[in-house]
C-alpha cells in the first residue's frame, strides 16, 4: 500500500487544474467586441457626412442599361446603435470582413478574415456541441451591423430548420432576402438557382458597361450594388436528403465557386459532419477554411492539418486556414479564435434594432421566408387569399382574361409579389384541373381555396357523389348529388358548352356582310318569332336569322346543329341569347360569355366514369374538357384515382397531387418527386416544359390539434 501526503499530490493536482482551466474558453462577449470593431473602423475610415446612397433598380432594368436609382437614401449623419455607436458606414465594394474574435486570441488584433476576389467562399466544420451555431450567428450579426443592407444581401438555408428559422419570425433583419428553413432539397435548389441566375445577370450587366467587378460598377454608375452571401447550414444533411437533386445542387455550388469572384457572390457552407454525402466539388475551390473542435480526420479534411483536433471539448474555439489549396504543411498558417458569444436574448434585441434602423433610413426589402412546418388551415388561409387578390385587383393585374387562383405557399423561391403559387385562367387553351388524392379532407381544402379565389369571377356549379363536399364551394349556384353518368344532370353536363359553341359557330357565318338573304322574308319570320321591331331592322340580326334557319337544313352544319336542336325552338331563343350576352348589335365573342366553373367529383365513385367504366361517357366528358375553354368554361375534377379515365388527360392542363394513388403520376405522364413531405402537395402543369412540377404547402381543412 502506498501512502501519499497532500504535499506529494499537490503538483499533480496543480497541473490537472491548469489543464481544466485551459479547456475553458476565455469568453469574448459579442457586443463589447462589436463596439470595439466599429469604433476602430470608424477611426480608420473617417467617413464623411452627409451621404447619399443610390439604390439600384432590379436587374431587369439594369440589363436595359437603366441606371437611374430606384431610391436615394440621404443620411445627414451616421446611423447609430442605441448606445450611439456608428454602424453601416462601410462599403463592400472591395471586400466584406467577418469578425470572428481576436487573431490568435490576442486582444490587440481584431479578426481581419475577409471575403473578396481572392478569398471568395467559406467552409465551417466541427463536431456537434462545439459552437457552430454560435459562430455563424456571431459572424452574421457582425456583418449586419458593420455593413448596411444596401451593401450586403444574404440568402440562408438550414436543412435542420431550427437555427435559421429564428431569423424569419418576429422582427425582420433588412439584409436577409431568403430563408429556407427546410429539408426539402427542391426548395434549397430553387434558392441556389435564383441566386445563380441573378449572378449571371449581374455578369451581363457588368459586361454591358465595361465593368469588371463591384468596384468598377460602382465607379461607373454610382449605384450601391450589394455583395451577396449564400449561407448554407447543415450542408451535409442537405446533400444526404437531396436524392436526385444532389448533383444539381453540387453543380450550382460549383458554379458560384467558379463565377462568383467578380460578381461579388459568396457561398458559405457549414456542417458538423464531414461525410461522403458532401461532394468534393462543393468544397474543392474554397479557400476560407474554418473548423471548431473535432476529431483528427475532420480537422485534416477541413484545414489540411490536425489543428482543430486540439480544441476537441473546447466550446467556441475556432481555427481558420486560408492556405489549404496551396498544399504542403498548412499547420503554420492556422489562426486561432474564440468566437464572440451572442446570447439568445441579445439576438432578439439585435433583430428588433436592425429592423427599426432599416425602417428609420427608409430601406425596405421583402423577405422570402419558407418554414415547412408552418401550415395554415382554411380559415387562416382565406385572409391570405383575400389579401393577395385585393392587391392584384388594385394593381390592375386581375382582368376577365387573367383570373388567378391562389393555391398555397410555394416550396420554391418565387417572383410572385405576394409570395404565392398561383395559376391563371385565361381561356386561351385547355385549363381544366384535376385533384388527385385518396384523402377526402385534402381534396376539400383545395376545393375551398379554388372556390375562394374565383367566386367573384365565375358562376360555380358543383356536382358530386359526396354531398359533404358542397360546403367547400359555398358560392356555388347549383349543387346536386350524382352517382351515374347516364342520368341527369351529367347527361346534360355539356349543354352550356354546346350552346355557346353553336352561337360562336353561327356568329362566324353571320358576320359576313355579303351574306345573301331575302330581307322581306327574313323580317317576316322574325316578326312571327316575336323579335322586337328595333332588332328586326338590324342587318346583323337579319343575317343571324338567315344562318339560324339555313343551318337546320344543310347537312354540312349538322355536327353543330344537332347537339343543340332541342335548345332552340325558334329564332327567339337565339335572340334571347344575344340579349343575355349584350350582343344584339355587336358580335358574340368568347369575352361576352359569363365565366362558369364546374366542380365534378368524386369521379372514382361515379358509374360510367370511375366505377363500372363505360367508355362512351368518358369519351363525352373528354370531348367536353377539350372544348370548354372556347366557351369560357373551366372544369375542376377530383378523384381518388385516375384509373379507368386515362383518356381525360388530354383535356386537362393541371393536376394537384396530394397523397394520390401511386400510379396516378404516370397516368398524368409525369414522375413522382424523389421526396414529398406530408406537408406538401404538387401542382403539375402539362404545358410547362422547364419546371412542370411545383411543390406547395397544402392547407389544412381545420386547425391542427
Amino acid at each position: 500500500m502506498v501512502s501519499l501526503s497532500f504535499a506529494d499530490v499537490a503538483p499533480t493536482l496543480g497541473v490537472f487544474e491548469k489543464k481544466l482551466k485551459d479547456l475553458r474558453p476565455t469568453p469574448v462577449f459579442f457586443y463589447p467586441y462589436l463596439k470595439r470593431v466599429l469604433e476602430e473602423q470608424w477611426e480608420k475610415q473617417k467617413p464623411q457626412f452627409p451621404m447619399d446612397i443610390k439604390i439600384p433598380k432590379p436587374n431587369k432594368y439594369l440589363l436595359k442599361k437603366d441606371f437611374e436609382p430606384a431610391q436615394i437614401i440621404h443620411l445627414e449623419e451616421p446611423v447609430r446603435m442605441s448606445d450611439g455607436t456608428p454602424i453601416w458606414f462601410e462599403e463592400t465594394t472591395n471586400q466584406a470582413y467577418v469578425r470572428l474574435g481576436y487573431d490568435n486570441m490576442d486582444a490587440r488584433y481584431i479578426c481581419s478574415q475577409k471575403f473578396d476576389m481572392e478569398y471568395i467562399h467559406g467552409f465551417l466544420g466541427g463536431s456537434s456541441g462545439h459552437g457552430k451555431s454560435v459562430t455563424i450567428n456571431a459572424m452574421l450579426a457582425g456583418m449586419f451591423y458593420e455593413y448596411a443592407p444596401w451593401e450586403l444581401e444574404v440568402h440562408m438555408s438550414d436543412a435542420k430548420i431550427i437555427e435559421f428559422k429564428k431569423y424569419g419570425v418576429g422582427n425582420i433583419i433588412p439584409h436577409i432576402s431568403t430563408i429556407a428553413a427546410t429539408e426539402d432539397a427542391d426548395f434549397v435548389r430553387s434558392v441556389l438557382q435564383k441566386a445563380f441566375d441573378e449572378m449571371n445577370e449581374r455578369a451581363k450587366i457588368f459586361a454591358n458597361i465595361g465593368a469588371s467587378n463591384l468596384k468598377s460598377f460602382r465607379k461607373k454608375t454610382g449605384l450601391a450594388y450589394p455583395r451577396v452571401f449564400i449561407i448554407m447550414d447543415e450542408v451535409e444533411s442537405t446533400f444526404k436528403m437531396a436524392g436526385k437533386q444532389a448533383g444539381a445542387i453540387a453543380d450550382l455550388i460549383d458554379g458560384f465557386a467558379r463565377l462568383g469572384r467578380a460578381a461579388g457572390y459568396h457561398i458559405f457552407m457549414a456542417t458538423q459532419n464531414m461525410s461522403a454525402d458532401i461532394p468534393k466539388s462543393a468544397t474543392g475551390q474554397i479557400r476560407n477554411r474554418m473548423c471548431l473542435g473535432c476529431n483528427q480526420a475532420t480537422s485534416e479534411a477541413v484545414l489540411g492539418n490536425g489543428g482543430a483536433s486540439e480544441n476537441f471539448g473546447r466550446i467556441g474555439r475556432l481555427v481558420v486556414n486560408t492556405e489549404v489549396l496551396n498544399g504542403g504543411d498548412t499547420y503554420p498558417f492556422n489562426t486561432k479564435y474564440q468566437t464572440p458569444f451572442l446570447d439568445d436574448p441579445d439576438f432578439l434585441i439585435e433583430m428588433e434594432e436592425l429592423e427599426k434602423l432599416g425602417a428609420q433610413v427608409g430601406y425596405h426589402k421583402t423577405l422570402s421566408f419558407y418554414d415547412e412546418s408552418d401550415i395554415k388551415d382554411i380559415s387562416v388561409f382565406d385572409t391570405v387569399i383575400d389579401k393577395s387578390l385585393a392587391r392584384m385587383s388594385s394593381a390592375g393585374e386581375i382582368t376577365p382574361k387573367n383570373i388567378p387562383v391562389v393555391l398555397g405557399y410555394p416550396s420554391f423561391v418565387t417572383d410572385d409579389l405576394d409570395g404565392m403559387l398561383k395559376i391563371y385562367f385565361t381561356h386561351k387553351d385547355v385549363e381544366n384541373l384535376v385533384i388527385c388524392s385518396t384523402q377526402t379532407e385534402r381534396v376539400a381544402a383545395h376545393l375551398h381555396n379554388i372556390a375562394r379565389s374565383v367566386h367573384s369571377a365565375f358562376t360555380m356549379l358543383h356536382y358530386s357523389s359526396d354531398v359533404e363536399m358542397f360546403e367547400y364551394t359555398p358560392g356555388a349556384v347549383a349543387t346536386e348529388e350524382v352517382r351515374d353518368a347516364s342520368l341527369p344532370p351529367l347527361t346534360s353536363l355539356d349543354s352550356l358548352v354546346r350552346k355557346r359553341l353553336f352561337l360562336l359557330y353561327a356568329e362566324g357565318l353571320a358576320k359576313d356582310p355579303n351574306l345573301p338573304y331575302d330581307r322581306a322574308q327574313i323580317e317576316s319570320i322574325m316578326k312571327k318569332d316575336g323579335i322586337p321591331q328595333d332588332a328586326i331592322g338590324n342587318s346583323l340580326m337579319c343575317r343571324r336569322a338567315k344562318v339560324f334557319y339555313a343551318v337546320q337544313k344543310d347537312a354540312l352544319h349538322a355536327p353543330m346543329w344537332k347537339p343543340v336542336a332541342g335548345m332552340f325552338s325558334s329564332f327567339k331563343d337565339y335572340y334571347d341569347e344575344c340579349v343575355k350576352y349584350k350582343s344584339v348589335v355587336e358580335s358574340i365573342t368568347v369575352d361576352k360569355f359569363s365565366k362558369a366553373m364546374y366542380f365534378l367529383g368524386d369521379l372514382s365513385k361515379i358509374v360510367g366514369y370511375g366505377r363500372d367504366n363505360k367508355s362512351s361517357y368518358v369519351t363525352t366528358l373528354k370531348k367536353l374538357l377539350q372544348d370548354c375553354n372556347r366557351a369560357a368554361v373551366v372544369f375542376v375534377l377530383y378523384t381518388r384515382s385516375l384509373d379507368s379515365i386515362n383518356d381525360l388527360v388530354s383535356g386537362l392542363r393541371y393536376a394537384i397531387f396530394d397523397m394520390p394513388d401511386s400510379k396516378d403520376w404516370t397516368r398524368m405522364r409525369t414522375e413522382p418527386p424523389a421526396k414529398l413531405m406530408d406537408t406538401l402537395a404538387v401542382l403539375y402543369d402539362s404545358m410547362e416544359t422547364r419546371s412542370p412540377q411545383r411543390k406547395f404547402k397544402r392547407t389544412l381543412l381545420r386547425p391542427a390539434i
